[in-house]
């Protein structure tokens, strides 16, 4: 049966990372403990439950989660101030309340498709998606703040598209494709196409320090556990190879019977001067917005892509 589940916006980010060790196993109990606290918040819109032994097996079927599991994680919301139990009750602390003590702006909410007969969907790897949710809704707002302060970037993408008889809205994920396929062939303004990173997918070791993480491994299980759980697509992205030397000869060659893109840009808008492109830049250096590795194997330079995380939004209704 599906449920209708809020969850505080901004509160996931701030969760997902707490993590201690416990015996063998470095593990968040906190998250884990939040994930009973929202569904006994679905649970009741009066603020508490009444005789909760009385009410245990339809607490444990909503929340997934064993008997013993339900008292250890009541407990440590008691710890962290969420619920107060008072003999045979359980008080919940209000969302006001735990958005002032987890110092959060504004009390707004994710509404979350919830199937109690689910058992691979639980609140606790909703909350993880959530997380990267709002990561990547962050990033789209940076990148659009950046994007409106340098509005020359909307016109030599524009002048790509001319140039390969296309046409293409001018959105993030078009401009990161140009961005892809000029990273290979060199391009007139590398450096301005390039000042704005448009991936809003985040690199492994950058999800490894969000979720304090103690391996890179555990970021592979995430990606596969919100896969497996129908929270996410999680597609791996070939790392696209700097050729522009190749493209220089083949013009060369050829006599401008295959002009590369970067070569017809400079045709079309004479203003911009010469072909830059990443293999230009001096041993050792790093571009702005994102980082490139020499790879032997290739005898040339490669960007390597995070992979791409895309969220089922069916989970989401808000």
């Amino acid at each position: 049966m599906i449920h209708q589940i809020k969850i505080l916006k901004g509160i996931a980010p701030l969760l997902v990372g707490v993590r201690e060790k416990r015996t063998a196993y470095v593990t968040n109990r906190e998250l884990k403990a939040f994930d009973l606290f929202v569904c006994l918040k679905a649970m009741t819109t009066a603020g508490h439950i009444k005789n909760y032994p009385s009410q245990l097996e339809a607490i444990k079927t909503f929340s997934k989660c064993s008997k013993a599991t339900f008292y250890t994680r009541i407990k440590l919301l008691e710890k962290m101030e969420m619920v107060t139990v008072i003999k045979k009750t359980i008080h919940l602390t209000s969302w006001e309340k735990i958005a002032e003590l987890y110092e959060l702006d504004a009390v707004e909410f994710h509404t979350i498709n919830y199937d109690t007969e689910n058992k691979k969907q639980n609140a606790e790897y909703i909350l993880k998606a959530i997380e990267i949710a709002e990561n990547q809704q962050l990033q789209i707002k940076e990148a659009q703040r950046k994007l409106n302060k340098t509005p020359e970037i909307e016109s030599v993408f524009n002048i790509h598209c001319m140039a390969q008889n296309k046409t293409a809205d001018f959105t993030l994920k078009n401009l990161h494709a140009i961005q892809r396929e000029t990273y290979s062939l060199g391009a007139a303004d590398y450096d301005v196409l390039h000042s704005v990173n448009a991936d809003v997918n985040r690199s492994a070791k950058s999800i490894k320090r969000g979720y304090n993480f103690h391996s890179i491994r555990n970021v592979a299980y995430l990606k596969r556990q919100l896969e497996k759980r129908g929270l996410a697509i999680v597609t791996h992205r070939v790392a696209p190879v700097c050729r522009y030397a190749d493209h220089v000869k083949a013009d060369k060659s050829e006599r401008g019977e295959s002009l590369s893109i970067g070569v017809i840009a400079a045709l079309i808008m004479p203003n911009i001067t010469g072909i830059s492109n990443p293999s230009e830049k001096k041993k050792g250096s790093k571009p702005s917005v994102y980082t490139t590795f020499y790879s032997k194997k290739n005898n040339a330079r490669i960007w390597r892509l995070p992979d791409s995380i895309e969220l089922n939004n069916q989970i989401f209704t808000e």
